[in-house]
């Protein structure tokens, strides 16, 4: 991204609350596990790491519209 990375944009989102309601799925290149657990402490839905298998990507988003309509 070229004016900030997806961290510092969910970031700058979540505190405008721009995504208080939306589930959000990090996709990056940074493997780090100190990075991974900061996001999911912080409140992405999840974090995948690239390269990714499309299916288990697939399955990640189902689980949260699942996760979603069962709470409607």
């Amino acid at each position: 991204m070229p004016i900030m990375d997806g961290k510092e944009f969910f970031f700058k989102a979540k505190d405008a609350g721009v995504i208080n309601n939306i589930p959000v799925i990090m996709v990056t290149s940074l493997s780090e596990k100190e990075s991974i657990i900061e996001m999911i402490k912080k409140g992405v839905a999840a974090y995948i790491v690239k390269p990714y298998d499309k299916n288990d990507f697939l399955q990640i988003v189902r689980n949260i519209l699942t996760t979603l309509t069962k709470k409607k």
